[in-house]
């Protein structure tokens, strides 16, 4: 992801810079707690589904689907993080004089029909407004819908897969591949936007920004659905 167009910047601020340059010793502990937090989770998400795959390929379709269903859980949890990141992020930056470089995420490094919309509109967006603010609120907003839509549809493709068969499921298999790629593109923007947010904290109100990042988030309810027992 650091190959991005990130030259094209403001003359104040630029991602590029702000992903680069030092943090203060508080902020840096935030990052990296936050960011290890989000990796390790999608970490565990994408160990379960590579298992699940291994399972299918040696035939046991019951196993494969209960292994994809942790893998959902967890990259449903995945989502939660993200989203409450954004929407910290979102929020405290209002209060900031100077918010941070954003740079617009690309169309062509997402693989879900759901969500090219979405992206293609919001860099056109970013391409015909000239506010660093309104730019990074855009960004924001983006990949607040963006994860939303790919943690909905992973959850309606395991609902799919649950009520099919074991025979031509190619397709749904290969949306679950899609939705966990763009999903892991959603999480590298967010780090790059969460180090460039940290950057433009001024130290006064960092303490009380840096708790709010740290919080775990509340768990959202989602649908309860009956696994199978695994065959042996």
């Amino acid at each position: 992801m650091l190959g991005w167009p990130w030259w094209r910047k403001s003359p104040r601020r630029s991602v590029l810079r702000d992903w680069l340059g030092a943090l203060p010793q508080k902020q840096m502990d935030t990052f990296k707690c936050v960011t290890q937090r989000w990796d390790t989770i999608y970490g565990m998400g994408s160990v379960a589904l590579e298992g699940a795959y291994e399972l299918r390929r040696n035939g046991n379709s019951r196993g494969a689907r209960q292994q994809a269903n942790i893998a959902g859980e967890l990259l449903g949890r995945l989502a939660d993080n993200l989203v409450h990141g954004i929407e910290v992020m979102h929020d405290e930056a209002r209060h900031l004089a100077e918010v941070p470089a954003v740079e617009p995420a690309e169309p062509g490094d997402f693989r879900s029909p759901s969500v090219y919309w979405t992206i293609s509109v919001s860099r056109i967006l970013h391409q015909v407004t000239f506010s660093e603010r309104s730019r990074y609120f855009n960004k924001l907003r983006t990949l607040d819908r963006t994860v939303e839509v790919l943690s909905l549809e992973f959850e309606h493709t395991m609902d799919v897969l649950d009520r099919s068969g074991s025979q031509q499921d190619d397709p749904i298999w290969d949306g679950l591949n899609r939705l966990h790629y763009d999903l892991n593109t959603c999480l590298r923007e967010c780090e790059v936007v969460l180090k460039c947010f940290l950057r433009a904290v001024s130290p006064e109100i960092a303490p009380e920004i840096v708790g709010k990042l740290e919080a775990l988030p509340p768990r959202r309810t989602r649908p309860v659905r009956q696994h199978e027992e695994v065959s042996v």
